[in-house]
């Protein structure tokens, strides 16, 4: 069963209510053109929200994989870690060996 959480339905929903608003504007009367008025406006303002969802979710590229300078901790090769950027930290904790 398809859910209202799923973007796409809700997309394909807004749609087609957006698509019946044009159509009840376009009717004349002044009911069905303040009812269409209303559905443009709340359906489309969702069918908007919704495919800009959609979008930065498919093009979402985690904040680990960006390329921004210097990683937060570069492994060497003797096992120690070297922290070069603390822009993030809030607390460090550290001993001496």
């Amino acid at each position: 069963m398809l859910s209202f959480n799923n973007r796409w339905v809700r997309l394909a929903k807004d749609l087609l209510f957006v698509a019946l608003g044009v159509w009840l504007v376009s009717r004349g009367g002044f009911f069905s053109i303040a009812i269409g008025l209303l559905a443009l406006y709340w359906y489309g303002r969702d069918a908007w929200f919704q495919s800009k969802a959609l979008w930065q979710e498919k093009h979402f590229v985690p904040k680990s994989q960006r390329a921004e300078g210097p990683t937060t901790a570069q492994p060497q090769e003797d096992g120690k870690i070297t922290i070069t950027d603390l822009r993030d930290a809030k607390e460090v904790n550290f001993e001496k060996e």
